[in-house]
């Protein structure tokens, strides 16, 4: 399509390029089309919604003689390349990079009763190329598009550069069916990938959700009169043209895929729901090229983890929304299913770490991996089963609390009490969980009583920030390099450690805070009088502190505490220099704030318009790469001594050195 390009007054540079802009196809070749796309196997009202935006509805005929295959893991997907209208997609409704402000049901918060989080696809039962998408009504549908539209113009502004030049990149468009319980269903074209772009070119044009779901859908007059007032528009001196109406122009068409066949492996058992989540995943999971936030990586895999299991049947449809926190506290209880937080945690960790057939064979095919023959590792399933757990809570943790509660939920889940356990909730109060794990305690050792209040009370411990990572400590002086899970064992050992236990459980449920108690369960006041908050330094130094062989505390100076001829042990080093470069991230994302601080005279980022010189940031970036490179690596590493120092890892790395399958 040709480009008009617009001088300024000296001639010297073009104020924007313009786009040229055809007219609305004409009505025949619209139904033309459509009727094409049902001989491919569209519904009508699909076919129909693909065909309006379709800016040259004859040339789309064509290409579907001829699409182009794209590989998947489990399918492929058939495309092919277009310029659609702005205003007749919306962006994905599930979009996952939106995952820091979602909030569920299950987590019982005000927030998330009226517009919970639209659940995820589910793919045409028929095997069509088509998403299905449940809403409660056409209201929650529009707030999440809207929702959707103003994080993303807010979180990755592109309005400048797409008024100023349009969308350079190909969105990725997936005929989308849209289903409320009382209304008609809604068929649009969504963005499976490009939603940023396509968000922003709608706030460029000054477009909602609900025009693009309302009178741009159903009234062709309202797309014919904005394409034809920017058509009139560009026809009028340059003098009299707004600045304005010009990023309109470059804003009102999309470079398309549009996804038109789908084909599972002849071996694989994916739906078009799950290639879908494939491939967006290699754009925007764990491969490059721009990977999600890790929330929203998290969130996807979990979400495919859930529907995996699903779809061989290992948990019902009640189960799965149950899972995805799609319920809230009260429909749990409705349905017989726990409907506290910690409960729900404890019932998601013992399916999950089952040894049951066929959840391990479901989890490993819902996770996109480099490779298939990667091994599915225990963190890898610590990780989904912290994540879903968490889900109950998220209304509480800002999204660097949820990311460390995360890392520390993984860590008391893979405790050898519950993991692998089939531990199940009983249902018991705090105060007849802790009385039985009084008791087992007097025969000499734990029992059931006594891993489910430590499941149950390490979730809460550490969905309230209480116990932490080693290397979060309030005073300088206190060191504790036990892992999380260790910790967990000395409070599941000790009468004081279960009365914690048990407060934390009863105050988590309660939605205060939790309160530091005594061995007898009371609790403690300080020299003014008032209650303690229990506190990572007072579970570890007061409740349960190291053994004597542990590292002892430094003398505030930075060196080790101990014979001055004597160097740390290589684990303590190992450990100061892993928080030494944490601390230089934090100062490195302090400096990346402060460079988009400095703002041009519209308040906009200064960089955002003058960008860096492509040297210096083509250096940074593959100086950050390396980095980032040897941290999965490490990663790795940590996840299979993990594996290993628990009895189960040694085959796995056998395995996994060998290319073997798992």
């Amino acid at each position: 399509m040709a480009t008009t390009s617009v001088p300024n007054e000296s001639n010297e540079t073009p104020r924007l390029a313009v786009r040229a802009i055809p007219p609305v196809a004409k009505a025949k070749a619209v139904t033309t089309l459509s009727q094409k796309l049902q001989v491919k196997g569209f519904t009508k009202p699909a076919a129909d919604s693909l065909a309006r935006a379709a800016v040259d509805p004859a040339d789309v005929r064509r290409r579907l003689d001829r699409p182009a295959p794209v590989r998947v893991p489990g399918a492929l997907l058939w495309i092919v390349e277009t310029d659609v209208w702005t205003p007749t997609v919306s962006p994905y409704v599930v979009n996952y990079r939106e995952a820091d402000s979602r909030v569920f049901p299950a987590d019982g918060a005000a927030s998330a009763s009226n517009y919970p989080p639209i659940r995820r696809p589910a793919g045409d039962r028929d095997g069509r190329p088509i998403l299905d998408i449940d809403v409660k009504d056409r209201d929650h549908l529009i707030h999440a598009v809207e929702a959707s539209i103003d994080y993303l113009v807010q979180h990755n502004p592109l309005e400048d550069s797409i008024a100023e030049r349009g969308v350079m990149f190909p969105i990725t468009l997936v005929s989308t069916i849209i289903r409320g319980a009382k209304d008609e269903p809604v068929a649009i074209p969504s963005t499976a990938d490009g939603s940023s772009r396509a968000a922003n070119a709608l706030a460029v044009l000054g477009l909602s959700g609900s025009d693009v779901l309302g009178r741009f859908r159903r009234e062709p007059r309202a797309l014919s009169g904005l394409v034809g007032h920017l058509r009139n528009m560009l026809e009028r001196p340059l003098s009299e043209i707004p600045e304005e109406d010009l990023g309109k122009a470059n804003a009102l068409i999309l470079p398309a895929r549009i996804v038109v066949g789908f084909e599972p492996d002849p071996t694989g058992t994916a739906d078009f729901a799950k290639a879908v989540h494939n491939y967006v995943a290699l754009i925007h999971g764990d491969l490059p090229p721009r990977a999600w936030p890790e929330t929203a990586r998290v969130d996807a895999k979990a979400d495919s983890v859930v529907a995996g299991l699903e779809q061989v049947e290992i948990l019902t449809p009640t189960r799965a929304r149950y899972f995805e926190g799609m319920l809230s506290p009260s429909e749990a209880r409705k349905k017989k299913l726990p409907g506290a937080a910690d409960a729900r945690g404890l019932a998601i960790v013992s399916l999950l770490t089952s040894r049951q057939g066929g959840v391990h064979d479901a989890i490993r095919r819902g996770i996109v991996q480099r490779t298939e023959r990667k091994n599915l590792t225990k963190p890898v399933k610590a990780e989904l089963c912290a994540e879903l757990a968490l889900r109950g809570v998220r209304s509480r943790l800002s999204p660097k609390g949820m990311s460390d509660a995360r890392e520390v939920l993984e860590d008391i889940y893979q405790h050898p009490s519950i993991w692998e356990k089939n531990l199940k909730p009983s249902g018991k109060a705090a105060t007849e969980l802790l009385k039985e794990a009084l008791e087992e305690r007097k025969s000499g050792k734990g029992g059931p009583a006594t891993a489910e209040l430590g499941a149950l009370g390490g979730f809460w411990l550490t969905a309230g920030r209480v116990l932490r990572e080693a290397r979060f400590f309030a005073s300088q002086k206190i060191r504790d390099g036990r892992q999380p899970r260790s910790v967990l064992s000395a409070l599941m050992d000790s009468e004081w450690g279960l009365q914690m236990l048990a407060r934390a459980i009863s105050d988590g449920r309660e939605g205060d805070v939790i309160w530091h108690v005594d061995a007898e369960g009371k609790r403690v006041k300080d020299a003014h009088g008032k209650f303690l908050v229990a506190s990572n330094d007072l579970i570890r130094g007061s409740i349960v502190p190291p053994p004597d062989d542990e590292p002892k505390p430094d003398d505030g100076d930075g060196d080790y505490d101990g014979d001055d001829d004597v160097s740390p042990p290589p684990e303590r080093q190992l450990m100061d220099r892993r928080n030494a470069l944490e601390a230089a991230v934090e100062h490195l994302e302090q400096r990346h704030g402060e460079l988009r601080e400095l703002t041009a005279p519209d308040g906009e980022p200064l960089v955002d318009k003058k960008g860096i010189s492509s040297t210096v940031a083509d250096e940074l970036r593959d100086r950050l790469e390396t980095i980032r490179t040897q941290l999965a690596l490490y990663s790795m590493i940590w996840g299979l001594h993990s594996e290993s120092a628990n009895g189960e890892g040694v085959a796995a790395e056998a395995a996994e050195a060998d290319g073997e399958e798992s």
